[in-house]
């Protein structure tokens, strides 16, 4: 048995500080890889040694074989983890690290290239019996012809890789070409494989997978399975361990059905076998994930075993220790994905800066992420941000666990799901456990409305909260080498604050009183009386009491969260409840965020600009080119998937501002259109 003592990690972000954390434990060293744009990323301290990568593409860092075997073998280490997504399912990745005397963490090349392929991952299920559906495969030339032959709708998915990437839902013939090639696309980019398959698609279905483990002597094990039903773009963000949804006879079949397949191919260390599950009980093979999942750690909570661990333990030889009768899952976990992207905008990515990172330290809670205040959002990779897990006795409690939770999970500055999971987890249908892969879509127009109503502060509280936020900070923690208390005194009246709220301009009348810690605030003809309790040490945060006379009398009670972002844009939460103004007093200060004019946007059609932060890839229309509203001018990449941009209207291409290749900000224009 060859032992482990210094690992490299290929990878990034959350994933990367969750190996290096069992890495740690088990008295091993570790070494991870960066880029320049992650270079105050934590997982690069939290490591015993981090690398640069020389690169600006993906191909040139994190999928380059070489770059990473060299780095490797250059710190003396004696093994690679590939983490997931990346070369983590790549047979040529692991074969290399074989050859150089490297150990795998993960499968043997063999079984990988088994199983990690889709449609050869299909073809072993269906010889053992395990229900499968029937599919096409091939380049999107030759699967055009060939997919038209079968009934709509179909599911073009890529061959080499998950994580919804390559994903489309093909609902006519006359989409498919297109869909096949926006599939290709993003295959390339993320995986390096633009190989496809169709399937036909079903409606209304569960996603049920099964955690494996197994070792190089032939023994394997299942952790029970995990529903996977809430998602977005063919991609979780909800995910619950165990199953409580299907039949307990259909979920034995299915474990029984994973661990054959595993056994039968040879193959020796952690995966996953995803199913589906249709509402009449009847289930299909879905795909092999030779990697650890994102969703790994609900099955650690429910049965106290470390996966990470036994990745490593199988990869240097050793055998599992456990019989199946002894695995016995206790309680429930449910884990969110937090990510960057806007589910109100078709749940296009985000990007910008995370101005305020407050997560909850909760004992019934476990939080994986790599987020740190004032940190800007690389848009080179995934949108996820963040993964918030808790464990409860059942269901129920873990629900009512995880709406406390997220309640006190503070992210400011960027736009993210943070308010869905909140509505979601809040909501009928999931409360109930009537779910199903689509179910997101299906209910995502309540879900806005509750974020906006149920998760949102309420015009009052905004002016409220917003002019607490402003006076703690100008009175409360700066000093009197305040631009403002110079200015106008340390505790006199302001006269007036404004701020925008919602585009309506506020103009408040307030006075704060150091002494009793008493701020009055003038909203219209209604005077408010907001107290502020003893500080506490959380940074940018405070309680009030609104309108409270004494301490004994009934008051309404905000722990605020907020911080200041460009353009005096002030962002809030309070309760699990969000709300954005913008602070329009100039002063003669050198604080830039009140020096910048807010960027106001207008809605003119001759200007067509980027709605999200991205690479611009592509380029499909010339100067003077005549085009039509729906027509795609450019396609856009952001955190590794494919945005096309259309044009308004009939006209004329007048302009083109931009050149491929180039990386471009949220609302920079990139064509202009003059009418006809």
């Amino acid at each position: 048995m060859q032992l482990i003592r210094k690992v490299l990690i290929a990878n990034r972000g959350e994933i990367a500080r969750r190996i290096i954390r069992t890495v740690r434990r088990m008295g091993l060293q570790s070494v991870t890889v960066y880029v320049p744009t992650d270079r105050e990323m934590q997982y690069i301290t939290d490591a015993d040694e981090a690398v640069l990568l020389e690169g600006n593409s993906l191909e040139e860092t994190f999928l380059n074989i070489d770059k990473i075997i060299t780095v490797a073998l250059s710190r003396d280490c004696d093994a690679i983890h590939p983490g997931y997504g990346f070369l983590s399912e790549n047979p040529l990745f692991a074969q290399r690290c074989i050859e150089r005397g490297l150990i795998w963490i993960g499968p043997s090349p063999t079984a990988m290239e088994k199983l990690s392929n889709k449609v050869e991952a299909t073809k072993f299920a269906s010889e053992l019996g395990i229900p499968t559906i029937p599919m096409l495969q091939g380049e999107p030339d030759a699967l055009k012809n060939e997919a038209r032959k079968l009934n709509f709708p179909l599911l073009i998915k890529a061959a080499s890789g998950g994580g919804g990437r390559g994903m489309k839902i093909v609902r006519k013939s006359e989409e498919l070409e297109q869909q096949l090639f926006s599939a290709a696309f993003e295959a390339q980019t993320y995986f390096g494989n633009a190989r496809l398959f169709v399937v036909p698609y079903f409606e209304n279905v569960r996603h049920v997978e099964v955690q494996i483990l197994a070792d190089k002597h032939g023994h394997a094990v299942h952790l029970f399975d995990r529903e996977c039903s809430i998602q977005r773009r063919y991609q979780k963000i909800i995910e619950e361990a165990p199953c409580v949804s299907v039949d307990s006879h259909i979920r034995e079949k299915m474990f029984n059905d994973a661990v054959r397949l595993i056994e039968t191919t040879g193959y020796d260390n952690v995966g996953t076998v995803e199913f589906i599950v249709l509402p009449t009980g009847e289930y299909f093979f879905l795909e092999v994930n030779t990697r650890i999942q994102v969703e790994h750690p609900v099955t650690e909570s429910i049965t106290g075993i470390d996966i990470v661990e036994w990745q490593i333990r199988s990869a240097q030889g050793e055998i599992l220790p456990w019989e199946q009768s002894v695995i016995t899952p206790k309680g429930h976990a449910i884990e969110c994905r937090i990510c960057a992207e806007d589910p109100a905008n078709q749940f296009l990515p985000t990007g910008g800066t995370i101005q305020l990172v407050r997560l909850p330290e909760i004992p019934f809670v476990r939080i994986e992420a790599d987020l740190q205040d004032s940190q800007e959002i690389n848009t080179d990779f995934d949108s996820l941000l963040a993964k918030v897990i808790v464990k409860a006795s059942d269901r129920n409690q873990a629900i009512e666990q995880m709406i406390e939770t997220l309640n006190q999970t503070v992210i400011l500055g960027a736009k993210t799901n943070l308010p869905l999971l909140r509505a979601c987890i809040n909501s009928d249908f999931f409360k109930k456990n009537q779910i199903h892969t689509t179910c997101l879509q299906q209910f995502l127009p309540q879900l806005i409305d509750s974020i906006d109503h149920d998760f949102s502060l309420n015009s009052t509280e905004m002016v409220l909260l917003a002019t607490s936020a402003f006076v703690h900070f100008e009175h409360r923690i700066k000093t009197l080498s305040s631009p403002f208390a110079q200015i106008y005194g340390r505790w006199r009246m302001i006269y007036p604050l404004s701020m925008k709220i919602a585009d309506k301009e506020i103009h408040i009348y307030y006075h704060y009183f150091s002494n009793s810690n008493n701020l009055s605030v003038n909203i219209g003809n209604q005077i408010f009386s907001i107290n502020f309790e003893p500080t506490h040490s959380i940074p940018n945060s405070f309680d009030i009491r609104v309108n409270a006379k004494s301490s004994s009398d009934e008051a309404l009670v905000y722990r605020v969260f907020y911080a200041f972002g460009p353009s005096g844009t002030l962002y809030l939460e309070s309760k699990g409840r969000k709300g954005q103004a913008i602070i329009l007093n100039r002063f003669l200060t050198t604080d830039e965020r009140f020096l910048e004019k807010p960027v106001i946007t207008t809605d003119n059609s001759r200007n067509i600009s980027a709605p999200i932060p991205g690479k611009v890839v592509e380029i499909l229309v010339s100067e003077g080119q005549k085009v039509k509203q729906g027509d795609i001018l450019a396609v856009l990449e952001s955190m590794k998937t494919e945005n096309k941009l259309t044009a308004y209207d009939e006209g004329i291409v007048d302009g083109i501002h931009v050149k491929v290749g180039e990386n471009v900000k949220a609302n920079q224009v990139l064509f202009t259109i003059s009418n006809n």
